[in-house]
């Protein structure tokens, strides 16, 4: 695991991370990196979050910054439609995990290539990446010891954990997580 640069503050976690999310055969490096600070952002605040009322967990991806976002959130007004969920209330405390090699990648893309492309290709090339980091999440999130371990830590039965860009514009899916045996 290459988590680096792990700071503490009173409400969050950052941590660093220079794996790229390739998925090959099932497993991947970005997910064990996820996975250890999925685990160490719930030992470290679970107590916190169960006094809180929330709804769900989000995870932002903003791969413009190559940051990736996770904190509980509660919906506040269905009416209201920021998202297709409502307005919705970003809670405390919360986590961050810079990807330095997304950053880069980003970074080198609009140096070198961003003129190469349509504004659909542009975008294709946005969710594809946004898509692969998702995807090393809901395999850290597939681990049945780190499932169990968010489960009993919040003490709930079942968590919904939804994943959105910088925008919100766009929902890349969810993974729910139950108690296994």
């Amino acid at each position: 695991m290459v988590l680096y640069d792990i700071e503490k503050y009173d409400d969050s976690l950052t941590f660093s991370s220079d794996h790229v999310g390739k998925l090959d055969q099932g497993s991947d490096e970005l997910s064990y990196d996820c996975k250890k600070a999925i685990h160490m952002f719930f030992e470290e605040f679970s107590q916190v979050i169960t006094l809180l009322d929330w709804d769900y967990i989000a995870i932002e991806f903003w791969f413009d910054a190559g940051h990736l976002y996770l904190f509980p959130e509660k919906i506040v007004d269905k009416t209201i439609d920021f998202t297709n969920l409502g307005a919705t209330e970003r809670l405390d405390p919360y986590f961050t995990l810079c990807l330095t090699s997304y950053l880069k990648k980003f970074d080198a893309f609009i140096e070198h290539d961003y003129d190469k492309f349509s504004e659909n290709e542009l975008e294709a090339w946005h969710f594809e990446n946004c898509k692969e980091v998702f995807g090393s999440i809901n395999l850290a999130l597939s681990d049945s010891t780190l499932s169990n371990f968010i489960l009993n830590a919040l003490n709930r039965k079942q968590i919904v954990f939804r994943y959105f860009g910088t925008s919100r514009e766009i929902e890349y899916g969810e993974k729910t997580i139950a108690m296994t045996d």
